[in-house]
Formats: C-alpha cells, sequence, structure tokens
C-alpha cells in the first residue's frame, strides 16, 4: 500500500469512539490535508490527526469527504 497527502472537504461531522464516549473530531465544511492510502491506483482510505484533539489519528469513513486534489 501506498500513502501520498490529499486535500480534502468534511461533508458531514466525523465522530471516533473514545473510550465509549462519540467525539466529534471533524465538523463538515473543514478543509485540510490528510493521508491517502493507495493499492495500485485505487483509494483505500484516507486517515488524518483531528483538528479539535491535537494528536489523534485515525481513518475517515470515506461517506464524510471528498478529495479536492493532491
Amino acid at each position: 500500500m501506498k500513502n501520498k497527502k490529499v486535500k480534502i472537504e468534511i461533508i458531514k461531522d466525523v465522530y471516533w469512539e473514545d473510550w465509549g464516549t462519540m467525539r466529534k473530531v471533524f465538523k463538515k465544511g473543514w478543509i485540510g490535508w490528510v493521508d491517502a492510502h493507495y493499492e495500485g491506483d485505487n483509494l483505500e482510505s484516507v486517515s488524518g490527526e483531528s483538528p479539535i484533539f491535537k494528536g489523534v489519528s485515525d481513518v475517515i469513513w470515506d461517506d464524510c469527504y471528498k478529495v479536492l486534489g493532491n
């Protein structure tokens, strides 16, 4: 799997679980750079650091973002 940076826009709020509590980690409308994970030429997933909780990173679900460029 190959990784590269891509620019995305969050199209709906993103929540991650934190010890049984769902925490909002990206707000709708946020635009920024994240890590894109490719298998060949296919984008498999993206992951990034939350702008709300610094130092916390995880996968961003496919239905929560759109790719703007690389």
